[in-house]
């Protein structure tokens, strides 16, 4: 506090007179720190700002470089399925062949031959006449049981049996007027293989 005196400014006892320039240096020193402080809001602001963009831009990365491995690691896996689901179709059909080749091989040879010459007349059924064709070993085994056969046929009106020397054991051609059809045990076989590779696949 002042206390006027004869016209003049007098500070009370005790108080300090602050000088001009010292006044001038306090209003400076305080407009520094306001000016400090408002800059120093304004940098943790955009700080702020720029982490929160930084957090966004890194989750959207983040999402599409995810998306890119979850969309990797799917193809690498539906690839692996198709493989070992390719591997599991060999197997079966393996697995198949090898039971039909074991059924097969445990047959006599005279039971082999008639479910052959059975096949074969079931791929000619619509035929009139057929010619019956099968190795010399197993001509009189088949002849004894055609016309057992034959019955299960009825469309086929005639079979002519011949023999072929040059067939072994389970070999078996039909000739018709379409044309001649290898019904051979190996050719057979193979056709089921084909058959089942198609369906499985």
């Amino acid at each position: 506090m002042f206390c006027l005196k004869e016209d003049q400014f007098y500070p009370e006892p005790g108080k300090k007179i602050i000088k001009k320039e010292e006044y001038a240096i306090f209003l400076n020193a305080n407009q520094i720190v306001e000016e400090a402080q408002k800059k120093a809001a304004r940098i943790v602001e955009e700080a702020k700002q720029a982490y929160a963009d930084e957090k966004k831009r890194g989750f959207n990365e983040g999402m599409a470089e995810g998306n890119k491995k979850i969309s990797e690691l799917m193809i690498e896996s539906v690839s692996k399925s198709l493989k070992n689901f390719e591997n599991f179709e060999n197997d079966i059909i393996q697995v198949v062949m090898q039971a039909l080749k074991k059924i097969v091989g445990e047959l006599n040879a005279d039971e082999l031959i008639i479910g052959i010459v059975k096949n074969a007349l079931a791929m000619v059924r619509d035929q009139k006449k057929v010619t019956l064709i099968v190795s010399p070993s197993q001509e009189k085994v088949v002849r004894e049981k055609l016309d057992e056969i034959m019955k299960g046929y009825p469309t086929i009106s005639f079979i002519q049996l011949d023999r072929d020397p040059r067939l072994k054991e389970g070999g078996c051609l039909l000739v018709t007027e379409m044309g001649m059809v290898d019904a051979t045990l190996e050719i057979q076989l193979e056709a089921i293989q084909k058959s089942l590779k198609r369906v499985i696949k």
